[in-house]
């Protein structure tokens, strides 16, 4: 992953700038900046691998100023904070849409999201210190996640066990 805090934190994004960075399960990259361009090889002389574009706009309240990477796949060129190492390794850094990347919530099935949610209550109404109005609140919204909870299992034994609606 290429985050671009990183790079302004090595100083990697100041004109003329080079260096080398890991960028995680990633292959070590060195990096020149030239002007509004990142441009990274595999080795120190090594020929290019990939250029990145730098962006920049002024912060909320006018105050410095926020840095972007621009994705450097053709049809995009979104501004983004990370360039992720897609799986396929081969075709270089990508923003997170065009490297498809998922949170793991994203992939849990309906009834792993049931469940997790009915998790998370159980765990609030165990810490918390609250109101009567706080706690009932809560109780419900727990009754409400353990019916979707239940729903989502009947849903999923039906597909499953080819039961009859």
């Amino acid at each position: 992953m290429l985050d671009v805090r990183r790079l302004r934190a090595k100083g990697a994004l100041r004109p003329g700038d080079h260096g080398a960075i890991d960028v995680g399960h990633g292959p070590r990259l060195w990096y020149r900046t030239m002007g509004d361009l990142v441009v990274l090889r595999r080795a120190p002389e090594g020929c290019v691998f990939q250029t990145v574009g730098i962006d920049s706009t002024r912060a909320n309240l006018g105050v410095g100023q926020r840095w972007w990477l621009r994705c450097p796949r053709e049809d995009c060129g979104r501004r983004c904070m990370r360039l992720y190492w897609p799986p396929e390794r081969s075709s270089g850094f990508a923003c997170g849409r065009c490297a498809r990347v998922t949170y793991p919530s994203q992939r849990l099935s309906p009834f792993d999201m049931a469940e997790r949610r009915c998790n998370d209550l159980l765990v609030q109404l165990r810490q918390a210190r609250m109101h009567n109005k706080g706690y009932l609140r809560l109780r419900r919204a727990l009754v409400e996640a353990e019916q979707a909870r239940a729903a989502a299992f009947r849903a999923w034994a039906m597909v499953r066990l080819r039961l009859p609606v």
